[in-house]
């Protein structure tokens, strides 16, 4: 098993402005209400969550090959992370371009992204377990807070932010995937274009299925 708390590192400054727009997103959302009443909220996301790390053990142990890993992990990253509004806040001011075609078309490459990405780190069972330690309330709506074994190396702290019963960041180590995904997206927007980003994912996507050293 290959794990890397920190996929998306970009320049400092990057990521600071990232992280605040993307708890001034969570928090703007909350403030509209939730169709979930808080106990709701509580035991939706830890379900989400616990079927999450579920599957991820599920395909490490019994699906053998990369792709029948990512084939079995697929519907379960589509049922329970926010992936219409991670493509929102990964885009940023990019997403207010495109038209629905090309925003399901982004969200869909991002789902594939996500999936194959789990599916080449929980590779083999080497011991590995999840931890759920607490779910709290929080401004941008829940966390549950976890973390991953993995003995005998240090276990990894990982925080599973929701909001009805959906996941919408993962922060790993303290660190927010949302926030240096939206900084690393905003820095290729800007320096190649937009098309060159969709090319940045596919080719992402292609090394995750092919090389085992991703």
């Amino acid at each position: 098993m290959k794990f890397w708390p920190v996929p998306y590192l970009r320049k400092g400054l990057l990521v600071t402005v990232a992280i605040c727009c993307a708890v001034s997103w969570a928090s703007s959302a909350t403030r509209e209400g939730s169709t979930l009443s808080a106990a709701d909220e509580t035991g939706a996301a830890a379900r989400a969550v616990t079927r999450l790390q579920d599957a991820l053990l599920e395909a490490m142990r019994n699906h053998g090959s990369r792709g029948q890993r990512e084939v079995f992990l697929a519907p379960v990253v589509t049922a329970v992370f926010d992936l219409h509004n991670i493509a929102r806040i990964s885009l940023g001011p990019a997403w207010r371009e495109l038209d629905e075609p090309g925003r399901a078309d982004f969200t869909a490459r991002l789902g594939i992204l996500i999936t194959a990405t789990y599916a080449a780190r929980f590779e083999a069972d080497n011991g590995l377990s999840f931890q759920i330690l607490a779910v709290d309330e929080d401004p941008r709506g829940q966390v549950v807070r976890t973390r991953l074994l993995r003995p005998p190396d240090a276990p990894v702290t990982l925080d599973y932010f929701l909001r009805d019963g959906r996941i919408f960041d993962v922060v790993a180590d303290g660190v927010s995937d949302l926030s240096l995904r939206r900084a690393d997206y905003a820095s290729i927007i800007q320096s190649r274009g937009y098309p060159a980003l969709l090319e940045d994912l596919d080719t992402s996507i292609m090394k995750l299925r092919s090389d085992d050293e991703i």
